[in-house]
């Protein structure tokens, strides 16, 4: 779907490596997973409010 925010993309928009969040969710095992869930639903609103341009370097 053209709305969803994929990994990549939000590894891109927050400059961070696919390897290191794959580490942290393979090893962290947050305990407060409903925080992380809301922080990424709202980086995946302001990127569609924003034309999915934020955090783009163009």
């Amino acid at each position: 779907m053209d709305n969803e925010i994929t990994i990549r993309k939000l590894c891109k928009i927050i400059k961070l490596g696919k390897s290191t969040y794959y580490d942290w969710i393979k090893n962290k095992k947050p305990k407060f997973r409903h925080i992380d869930y809301e922080l990424l639903s709202n980086i995946e609103k302001s990127f569609i409010d924003s034309g999915k341009t934020y955090g783009s370097e163009d």
